[in-house]
């Protein structure tokens, strides 16, 4: 899949009030069309946008990354490591000590428990927010909330000026 897999995992869930990071000024879509983030590997389709019908959009590009990588998702998030996993750290731009430390907190937690119930059975678009939620979180839980939006407003910031 492509690089916006990841934006989509943790855009999916900065729309929402609860985490009190939604400026409508800066609501926008970026989709699979743009060359821009055709390099992501967990393809999350940036939807950082007040529209149902992209965040729609931007879900069933998440389902379909979920059901195409379904096997390395299960094997990578159950052991807690792997190349899914450092695909997203490096894709991220974590230090090799963030890296490790996602890893360390991904094995054990709830957000893992939440992400492999999510790859069980159909995924549905419910599967693909709760992961979304519990990646969100993790990586909250892992590097701090501030860290989290630095890492998406980079990333908006580079797409926006590649456009």
């Amino acid at each position: 899949m492509t690089k916006k897999i990841v934006i989509l995992l943790l855009s999916l869930n900065l729309v929402n009030p609860v985490y009190g990071y939604y400026n409508e000024s800066t609501a926008f879509i970026v989709t699979s069309g743009m060359a821009v983030i055709a390099v992501f590997p967990i393809g999350i389709a940036l939807a950082y946008t007040s529209h149902e019908r992209e965040k729609i959009r931007a879900r069933k590009e998440l389902m379909t990354y979920m059901r195409k990588n379904h096997l390395s998702l299960v094997r990578d998030i159950a052991l807690g490591r792997g190349l899914v996993i450092t695909e997203w750290g490096a894709n991220l731009k974590l230090s090799p000590i963030e890296q490790r430390q996602l890893e360390r907190t991904l094995e054990g937690s709830s957000q893992q428990l939440n992400m492999l119930a999510s790859l069980e059975g159909e995924i549905e678009p419910e599967d693909a927010d709760s992961f979304s939620k519990s990646f969100y979180d993790l990586l909250v839980q892992t590097l701090g909330q501030k860290r989290v939006l630095l890492i998406v407003e980079s990333e908006l910031a580079r797409m926006e000026n590649n456009i």
